[in-house]
C-alpha cells in the first residue's frame, strides 16, 4: 500500500443558478430560472429540506471529555459502500469498529445503486482475455475528465481497486466478474463491448446494490462491529497535538461521545439535499436527486471544521430525469428510457437542438447549463422530449409504457405547433427544427450533434429496427406528437473532501490531518467531471474506504 504524491487540487467554483429573466415572448419567469426550493426524488417530492446534523460552528471540539461514553478504534461515519468497506479494512488489522448510522438503517445512497465496481486492467478482466495497457486506461479516464481528473489518486487506484476486488471476492459471497458493460464515453483508450464495470456473476448481476450492501454488512457484523442506528455524527474532537481523537453524535436526543484511538473515517455521502450547498456549488440549476435524503453534506462538513481542504465540489454523477414532470412522482427515469430512441427529439423553449439526445448522461445534463448574454439567462433550462405517435408505440416515455394511453402529464397535440405551444416552445422554430431533424433521419447523419455516429451512442437506440439508416434517428412525423419537460438532475453529487491514496483528508497544503480519513461521495471523486464507466462510483467508494479502514486500523 503506497502513498501517492499529493498535487495541487483547485476548490471547486461556486456557481449560483442565478435569477435573470429572458427577454421575449418565450421568456421563463423568474421561479423558474432560480434553483427550485422542491427537490424530487424517489421518494417523492420535498419542499422543505432536512436541516444538516453538522452545525459547522460547533463542529470541531478542542475540549475533550473527562469521561467518553465509548471507546473504541476506529469510528466510521456512514454505512453505505464506502463505510462497509472501511469497517472491513479496520476490523482486519484487528481494530474495535463503532459505526454511526444517521439512517434507521445501512447502505444509504450504495443500496440504490447497480454496485459495479470499475476496475480497468485488472485481473479478472486479463482473465478473461481484455488486456489493455495502463496508458491507454489513463488516457481514457483523463479525456472523460476533462482536464480534471486527479492522477495522484487515479494512478493508485488502478493497482487497489484490483487488490480490493480480488480481496471481496475472497472474503464474501460475492463473485465478481467480467459484465457485459462497456465503457460510457466516445474517448480514445474506451473499451466498448465489456470489461470495465465487474458485477457479482453469482447474483447472476441482479442483486444490485441493497444485496451487494447486504453482504457487506454481513462481514462487518461478523467481525463484532458496533453498529449505531439513528445516530447522526456532529463534530469531531480534536487533541492539542492537531490529531481527530473522536466523535461526538446525537443519540436518543442526548450528545454522546465517541473516542477513537486509532481513528475516524468520514463515509457520510454527498450533499445531495443540503439546499445551500447545492446553490452555491452546483453548476446551475439541479431540480432532482436520487442521493437518500440523508446526504445533507455532514461529513463534508465535518471535514471541513477540521481543516479539511475541497476539490470537485462542483461536479455531479448528472442524469436527466423527469420528476417534476409527473405529479406522481411514480416515475425517477432517466433520459436514456427514451430520447436516444428514433423518433425522439430534445428542444429548448426556442425550439432548437442543443444536445445528441442518445448520449452519455453527464454529457447531455451539462448542456442545460448554457447561458446567453442576449436572454441574461440558461438558454437550455428548461427542455423538453417530443416524441410521435410511432415512438410512443414502440417505446417508454417518462417512464410510460410503450402502447398505452398517455397520462394528462404528458402533452398530446395533432400538430407540432400544437404542441409546441402547449409545452410553451417557440411554435414557429419547433416545426423547422423538426424538418431538419427529418432530413437527418433520411441521410442517417446528424451533422449538429452526430447523434447515433458512436458506439455508445448505439445502446440508447434500436438497432433491431431495418427501416432506419441510423437506428438512433427516426422521423417525427406520425400524429398525434406528445411532450414532456425534463430536467437536470443526478445520481450524486461528486465533491467533497480532498484525500491520498491511503483515504488521509488532506488540509489546504496537501498534509495529511492526522486520524482523519474520507472515502465515498464526501470525498473528491478522483475522476474530476465524468462518470468514466458504470460502478466508477462504488468501485472507488469501497477501494478508498476499504484503504482508509486498512490505514487507520493498523495506526
Amino acid at each position: 500500500m503506497g502513498t501517492a504524491a499529493v498535487g495541487a487540487a483547485a476548490l471547486g467554483v461556486a456557481v449560483g443558478a442565478g435569477s435573470l429573466v429572458p427577454h421575449g415572448a418565450a421568456a421563463q419567469s423568474e421561479a423558474t430560472a432560480k434553483v427550485p426550493k422542491t427537490l424530487y426524488t424517489g421518494f417523492g417530492p420535498k419542499t422543505e429540506f432536512p436541516a444538516p446534523a453538522v452545525n459547522q460552528a460547533s463542529a470541531l471540539i478542542t475540549t475533550l471529555p473527562s469521561t467518553w461514553n465509548y471507546t473504541t478504534g476506529v469510528v466510521v461515519v456512514g454505512t453505505g459502500g464506502a463505510g462497509l468497506a472501511a469497517a472491513i479494512g479496520a476490523l482486519e488489522q484487528g481494530a474495535n469498529v463503532i459505526l454511526l448510522e444517521k439512517a434507521a438503517t445501512y447502505g444509504g445512497t450504495s443500496s440504490l445503486s447497480g454496485a459495479g465496481i470499475y476496475a480497468p486492467g485488472s485481473d479478472i478482466e486479463r482473465a478473461a482475455g481484455i488486456n489493455r495497457a495502463e496508458s491507454d486506461i489513463l488516457d481514457y479516464i483523463n479525456a472523460c475528465g476533462g482536464g480534471e481528473a486527479d492522477d495522484a489518486l487515479v494512478i493508485p487506484y488502478l493497482t487497489q481497486v484490483n487488490t480490493w476486488v480480488n480481496h471481496l471476492n475472497t472474503i464474501s459471497t460475492l463473485n465478481y466478474g467480467v459484465s457485459s458493460t462497456g465503457n460510457s464515453y466516445n474517448k480514445p483508450g474506451a473499451l466498448f463491448t465489456k470489461g470495465d464495470r465487474l458485477a457479482d456473476t453469482n447474483g447472476a448481476g441482479t442483486l444490485g446494490g441493497s444485496g451487494v450492501m447486504k453482504a457487506l454488512e454481513a462481514i462487518v457484523a461478523s467481525k463484532g462491529a458496533t453498529f449505531m442506528y439513528n445516530t447522526p455524527a456532529t463534530a469531531l474532537y480534536q487533541n492539542a497535538a492537531g490529531t481527530i481523537v473522536g466523535v461526538a453524535a446525537t443519540s436518543n436526543g442526548s450528545t454522546i461521545s465517541i473516542s477513537a484511538t486509532k481513528g475516524v473515517i468520514l463515509c457520510a455521502g454527498g450533499f445531495g439535499w443540503n439546499l445551500d450547498m447545492l446553490q452555491n456549488f452546483m453548476r446551475g440549476p439541479m431540480d432532482i436527486s436520487n442521493e437518500v435524503p440523508t446526504n445533507t453534506g455532514d461529513g463534508i462538513l465535518l471535514g471541513m471544521a477540521a481543516g479539511g481542504y475541497l476539490r470537485n465540489m462542483n461536479n455531479a454523477q448528472w442524469e436527466t430525469q423527469y420528476g417534476p414532470s409527473n405529479p406522481t412522482n411514480s416515475v425517477n427515469g432517466s433520459i436514456t428510457g427514451g430520447e436516444g430512441k428514433p423518433g425522439a427529439i430534445v428542444v429548448n423553449r426556442y425550439g432548437k437542438r442543443f444536445m445528441d439526445e442518445s448520449s452519455v448522461d453527464t454529457t447531455r445534463t451539462m448542456h442545460w447549463w448554457s447561458s446567453d448574454t442576449t436572454i441574461e439567462g440558461f438558454v437550455n433550462y428548461p427542455a423538453y422530449t417530443i416524441t410521435d405517435s410511432k415512438h410512443r408505440s414502440l417505446y417508454s416515455l417518462a417512464g410510460v409504457a410503450p402502447g398505452t394511453t398517455a397520462p394528462s402529464w404528458i402533452s398530446q397535440s395533432n400538430t407540432l405547433e400544437g404542441i409546441a405551444i402547449l409545452l410553451g416552445i417557440d411554435p414557429v422554430q419547433f416545426p423547422i427544427t423538426v424538418s431538419t431533424f427529418n432530413g437527418y433521419a433520411t441521410t442517417g447523419l446528424d451533422p449538429d450533434f452526430h447523434r447515433g455516429q458512436s458506439v455508445p451512442d448505439l445502446g440508447s437506440g434500436d438497432t433491431t429496427r431495418t427501416d432506419l439508416v441510423n437506428p438512433c434517428l427516426g422521423p417525427i412525423s406520425t400524429p398525434p406528437f406528445f411532450g414532456v419537460q425534463i430536467h437536470p438532475g443526478m445520481r450524486n453529487t461528486m465533491g467533497g473532501l480532498r484525500h491520498n491514496a491511503n483515504g488521509q483528508v488532506l488540509d489546504r497544503n496537501g498534509n495529511p490531518i492526522p486520524g482523519l480519513y474520507a472515502a465515498g461521495n464526501n470525498s473528491g471523486s478522483l475522476f474530476g467531471a465524468a462518470y468514466p464507466s458504470g460502478g466508477a462510483s462504488i468501485g472507488s467508494a469501497t477501494t478508498f474506504g476499504w484503504y482508509a479502514g486498512t490505514m487507520a486500523g493498523s495506526s
